[in-house]
């Protein structure tokens, strides 16, 4: 019966055209399907074909035969048959693999793998993929909250444009506004002042025409007693007319009739209000001030670092010569230091200056010249500790089952290795929260790139671990030590390439590193042998990646060596001691970080072996990647400035704050 409903399903999925299983079928006005590429070849350059099954004429769309209907019953149905076609034969689901398995696949070629039966792999994996679709969901709605704030932003832009447009016309108004009462005014002004001129001048044209007439009178009068007189009658009267002659020269000389006014006015445009009218004023966004300020990418407390104002080309010109004030205050203690820059005329220019931070943390750098750079918020960046600065514990993360490993993430929240309760803690600013996962004897901890997961090491194996859901994702090794291929012995320090993404695995007891591939922490290859000079190992334990180069402890040997990352060859060797019994150099170092300016730091433990000062060890030390030593501070102890058996540390790049798993003491130590 069930081979027949098959047999019934392959015909009904079967094109009458290529006898094949339908490939895009479509459906044709009379009813029937056919394959989208079967229809095109029968329908080539025709406008009208029979229908293949019951001749019927039909009509070929404008668009060709990819217009007509799909046919989603059929596709359905296909879709379907696919689906669950074999799932008969398989019972098992290999999770090493993640394949599924016959019974003799099972017994064959994935004997000694873990897997499953089919149906509680499906339940397990169902809800895993029903966790990761809820995150989905979540992102989803984000994302939709996103859109709301960005259509929004343009409602905004819009509605801010045509409030500013109409701002700019209103100024526009009362630019021309104020310009018609100017001019008005200079009008006003203009006859004031040529009216008095003019009133002045006339008065003096007046005083000099009287004067003219009288003199012209007297010049008249003398020439007709000059012309009409006798020599008797002229020379009797040559006394009064002299004297008449002299009376109008004697007046003339009184009278000045030098002009007291002239046509000496002048109109100067102000060029000022001219270029003004053609830009009636600037725009500015704002949240982008008219400056900015460039630094250093990494600024370290107690130590010069250099500052940069850029202003905009475009910047207004100023009228006069400023000075800017730049001054850095401490967002933890309130300590300022302050630096004045002289710059001269400014309009499209930029400055360095050089400012020491007084204290690590958050500063804040306020730029201060005239009212409109006031106005602008001030800038924050993050100074880093000196390595003289540390020592003394910032804060104290207690009630810890001897933490041995720890790990940062960017939202600051910790994942803390605790060694004395085989678990692994999540600790943030919102409480704690163990991970379910049960180790043995768990140590070393690394996260990826993405954060996504992480890799811990236990007894005899490394695990991969999912971080949002604490899921073990995979397994090498097992519960049994030993040196073979697929096995471990003790394994402790854990690093991630960050060039090849690859695990690298401080395989502490074999004394060799063991890379693994990325998610499936399948072995690649191994490097190292138990010995005690360069390109060997004795106890290799915690290691970290700086740029191309691979830091590793090698605790046996009492050093730090030096691989590069790429080829994996030995370049040196870091804080070796000159003899065995020397106290000079690192002493048993188990674990090391390496901050941002290039420093290493490197936690020891016990002291050499017969040394009298055992109780100086279990110290933080400090060296350049170079090699270079530059102090060590603490002590045995259980005081505040103390240590006992520190075993694992971390290093917060966005601020240098210094994470210690002072192990004994229980506790983790912030400096």
């Amino acid at each position: 019966m069930a081979a027949r409903a098959n047999a019934d399903i392959s015909e009904l999925l079967t094109c009458s055209v290529c006898f094949d299983d339908y490939k895009d079928p479509r459906t044709i006005p009379c009813g029937h399907s056919f394959c989208l590429h079967c229809l095109e070849s029968i329908s080539d350059g025709k406008m009208v074909f029979e229908c293949p099954v019951c001749r019927a004429e039909t009509a070929v769309p404008e668009g060709g035969a990819s217009q007509y209907v799909i046919a989603f019953v059929l596709k359905s149905l296909k879709d379907a048959v696919e689906r669950t076609e074999g799932e008969e034969d398989y019972h098992f689901y290999c999770e090493k693999c993640h394949e599924l398995l016959t019974y003799q696949m099972a017994a064959t070629t994935h004997q000694g793998h873990k897997y499953h039966n089919i149906q509680v792999s499906y339940a397990n994996h169902l809800e895993a993929l029903k966790k990761s679709l809820i995150r989905l969901r979540v992102r989803t709605e984000d994302m939709a909250a996103d859109r709301e704030v960005l259509l929004q932003v343009e409602s905004d832009i819009l509605k801010q444009k045509e409030q500013i447009r109409e701002e700019i016309v209103i100024v526009s108004d009362e630019i021309i506004d104020a310009i018609r009462k100017a001019t008005q005014q200079k009008l006003v002004q203009l006859d004031e002042i040529f009216d008095k001129k003019m009133e002045i001048a006339m008065q003096q044209r007046q005083e000099s025409d009287e004067m003219l007439k009288t003199f012209v009178g007297i010049q008249e009068e003398v020439e007709h007693k000059l012309s009409t007189s006798s020599c008797c009658q002229l020379l009797s009267k040559k006394t009064e007319i002299l004297k008449q002659i002299h009376s109008a020269t004697c007046m003339m000389k009184k009278k000045d009739f030098k002009p007291k006014e002239k046509a000496n006015v002048k109109f100067v445009r102000n060029s000022s209000l001219v270029s003004s009218s053609q830009n009636i004023g600037y725009l500015f966004p704002k949240s982008s001030p008219s400056y900015s300020v460039g630094h250093d990418p990494l600024v370290m407390a107690g130590l010069p670092s250099t500052f940069t104002v850029f202003f905009n080309p475009s910047h207004p010109p100023y009228d006069s010569t400023p000075s800017i004030q730049c001054t850095l205050t401490s967002c933890d203690t309130g300590n300022t230091t302050t630096t004045v820059c002289d710059f001269g005329k400014v309009q499209g220019f930029s400055h360095s200056f050089e400012m020491v931070p007084v204290d690590r943390g958050e500063q804040l750098l306020t730029i201060t010249t005239d009212d409109m750079l006031t106005a602008q918020e001030p800038i924050t960046f993050i100074a880093h500790p000196s390595p003289y600065m540390r020592g003394r514990p910032l804060k104290e993360i207690k009630s810890l089952k001897k933490p041995i490993g720890i790990a940062i993430t960017k939202n600051n929240t910790l994942i803390v290795v605790n060694q004395g309760s085989n678990s692994i803690e999540f600790i943030d600013d919102s409480g704690r929260v163990s991970c379910d996962i049960k180790f043995t004897d768990p140590h070393g901890i690394a996260l990826t790139d993405d954060e996504a997961y992480f890799i811990v090491t236990d007894k005899h194996s490394v695990r991969l671990i999912e971080t949002l859901s604490g899921n073990v994702i995979e397994t090498a090794g097992g519960e049994k030590k030993g040196y073979k291929r697929n096995l471990f012995s003790n394994p402790t320090g854990v690093a991630i390439n960050p060039m090849t993404k690859q695990i690298y695995v401080a395989d502490t007891d074999n004394h060799r590193i063991v890379v693994l591939s990325e998610m499936t922490l399948t072995r690649v290859t191994e490097f190292g042998k138990k010995g005690s000079s360069l390109g060997t190992f004795d106890e290799p334990m915690g290691m970290e990646f700086n740029s191309d180069k691979l830091y590793i402890v090698n605790n046996g040997s009492s050093c730090i060596d030096v691989y590069s990352a790429i080829d994996h060859k030995p370049l040196s060797r870091i804080g070796a001691s000159p003899t065995r019994l020397s106290y000079e150099g690192l002493s048993r170092p188990s674990s090391l970080t390496i901050d941002t300016f290039g420093y290493i730091y490197i936690t020891e433990v016990t002291a050499p072996i017969f040394s009298v000062k055992s109780s100086a060890i279990n110290r933080i030390s400090i060296y350049k990647t170079d090699g270079q030593f530059v102090r060590s501070f603490g002590g045995k102890g259980r005081t505040e400035e103390s240590f006992y058996d520190p075993s694992g540390i971390a290093i917060d790049r966005r601020d240098g704050t210094l994470y210690v798993c002072d192990t004994d003491n229980n506790r983790i130590v912030l400096l």
